[in-house]
């Protein structure tokens, strides 16, 4: 299984693969970064202990599924992979992964909240996929269980996909109650 880390990121659970040499994006392999799976856990959402409006990071490494796996039910997170981030920390990487982007999913969206990211909302796949070169990341999320409207996260802030209402977004978003 190699290095694995688990981590939190509003409200995320993320599980980091190093060496990443079993997967490719497109046939591109992924050998030379990082791969982070993100899991949705409802309990993590609800305790504001954990995240309070900011994120937190545990490391824990883990060499077989049995401790991924305890780790995942440590949290109560969901099963199924939502979404991935891929490190793209290279010049040659950024420009080789936007190009196949671009040849997918044509020109993307300019990131308004990014000098150089762009975002591909893809409704009929029920997929996002955010290219954001200025943090060395792609994320490809899939959108069954996310906000239509609104999208947010550290790196490529909030993106409004269409009558986004924030309030309301980050009220669903961490189970905030009005007062």
């Amino acid at each position: 299984m190699g290095w694995c880390k688990h981590r939190w990121n509003l409200p995320a659970i993320v599980v980091e693969v190093r060496p990443s040499s079993t997967y490719s994006f497109n046939g591109i392999p992924l050998d030379s970064t990082e791969v982070i799976f993100q899991l949705n856990s409802p309990t993590f959402r609800k305790d504001t202990s954990m995240h309070n409006g900011v994120g937190q990071y545990v490391g824990t490494r883990v060499k077989s599924n049995q401790a991924l796996d305890s780790v995942i039910n440590s949290y109560k997170a969901d099963s199924a992979i939502y979404g991935y981030r891929i490190g793209i920390k290279t010049a040659q990487m950024q420009a080789r992964m936007l190009k196949e982007l671009i040849k997918l999913y044509g020109p993307g969206t300019k990131n308004p909240n990014t000098d150089h990211g762009l975002y591909w909302n893809l409704k009929n796949k029920q997929r996002l996929i955010l290219y954001a070169p200025d943090y060395d990341r792609i994320i490809v999320l899939n959108t069954n269980n996310l906000s239509k409207t609104c999208y947010q996260d550290n790196m490529n802030g909030v993106i409004d996909l269409g009558g986004c209402n924030i309030d309301q977004y980050f009220d669903e978003l961490y189970f905030r109650k009005k007062l």
